[in-house]
């Protein structure tokens, strides 16, 4: 049973009502984020503004890091309010990306409550943002260049592999992630906006740009079953099922079986090469953010590539230790 099963439009109503800078004002930043992350991991069903039941750290990995948190001290200017209210405004995107990919991917299966949420999720997250920004303000058109280049990118992804195995570049893939992940850089937008300091926007877009790159990979990486279970044919899907022992059958319409998915992935290296882009692209985006001054920024950069190359480091060990014991088993 997935979370959506039992989705309650009455309960996300309720939780969207709290998600407000007064209720929040006095807790610390550390458990604003786990409050946060439990409330998107609970698809809005549950929202705790205390420790009990919060999410534990793994299953939380990568929330916190479209949070504005982690970066908000290389913005001095930004009131810790300001910076509380863009959080929740960030919970509220990340709820509605969330909504919306599993409407786009299952639209048959996707309760009601579900299809009729997304458009309250949206709401709220520009009601928190124009407590933050004047309705004449540039930021608003920056907003609608996101949202749009989101909307089309996961439009593209759903066309090309949506139910079909399709081949796709390794370009088209990043384009595709950087463009799904956009609505992230709403932060950077936003912290530069509000601190005086927009003329580091291009240079943030693009340290951004690597942490969406990231959460795309560790996501198609980790949830690859489920992907292929459901017929979202990602670009790590694509290669494993057009290569050499899978591809005449595919495209004759017969799918290997996931069991021979799983062998295929763990006998080459496209999780490792997925992986080392993230982690080289992490690397450089580091160096951006050193460039222009944002050491928190870099700092989080560095802590989710060691992540990357920590996840590349422990396949080539099982990888490694399965040859030896397929090897020792002969004498």
């Amino acid at each position: 049973m997935t979370a959506t099963d039992t989705f309650s439009l009455t309960i996300l109503l309720e939780h969207l009502s709290r998600l407000d800078p007064e209720t929040v004002e006095d807790l610390p930043f550390p458990e604003l984020e786990w409050a946060l992350s439990d409330f998107v991991l609970s698809w809005g069903q549950r929202l705790s503004l205390s420790p009990t039941n919060w999410p534990s750290e793994a299953q939380r990995v990568g929330l916190p890091d479209f949070l504005p948190f982690n970066a908000a001290s290389d913005f001095p200017a930004v009131h810790p309010g300001q910076v509380r209210t863009l959080a929740l405004a960030t919970t509220c995107s990340n709820l509605y990306v969330l909504l919306l990919d599993h409407i786009v991917d299952e639209p048959l299966t996707a309760p009601a409550a579900a299809k009729l949420a997304i458009q309250h999720v949206l709401l709220h997250f520009y009601r928190l943002l124009s407590q933050l920004f004047t309705a004449d303000s540039p930021f608003w058109s920056e907003v609608e260049r996101l949202m749009g280049l989101m909307s089309r990118a996961m439009l593209d992804e759903h066309q090309m592999h949506g139910g079909t195995v399709h081949p796709f570049s390794l370009d088209e893939f990043k384009r595709i992630a950087r463009g799904k992940m956009a609505c992230v850089q709403i932060n950077c937008v936003a912290l530069a906006m509000l601190n005086g300091t927009p003329e580091r926007i291009p240079a943030l877009a693009e340290c951004w740009d690597a942490l969406g790159l990231a959460a795309i990979i560790r996501d198609d990486c980790l949830d690859w079953q489920e992907d292929y279970r459901n017929a979202n044919y990602t670009y790590l899907l694509s290669q494993v099922l057009l290569s050499p022992p899978f591809r005449t059958k595919v495209e004759a319409g017969h799918l290997p079986e996931p069991a021979e998915v799983g062998v295929a992935l763990f006998c080459t290296d496209l999780m490792e090469s997925l992986y080392m882009l993230a982690y080289a692209e992490l690397g450089a985006a580091a160096c951006r953010a050193t460039e222009i001054s944002c050491p928190a920024l870099a700092s989080l950069l560095r802590q989710i590539q060691a992540n990357m190359g920590s996840r590349c480091t422990e396949m080539f060990a099982r990888k490694m230790g399965a040859l030896i014991a397929m090897n020792t088993s002969d004498f």
